[in-house]
């Protein structure tokens, strides 16, 4: 169960440095809009400080 929390948090964070902060958070904003699972696809998919954190490091090693 940790190996998989880990590797979520991974994955979050490498669309979010690839897509870019602003995309991601307007896609993850269109989720929070849509109904039923689209709510806890956002909840999930939420940029926390895990995901900003490996985003950051993406970012010092692969500048874009």
């Amino acid at each position: 169960p940790l190996l998989v929390l880990a590797l979520g948090l991974a994955l979050k964070g490498v669309i979010h440095y690839y897509v870019g902060a602003q995309t991601y958070e307007s896609r993850v904003s269109a989720l929070a809009a849509g109904e039923g699972f689209d709510v806890v696809g956002a909840w999930l998919m939420t940029a926390d400080p895990a995901t900003l954190w490996v985003s950051g490091q993406l970012q010092a090693l692969l500048p874009r």
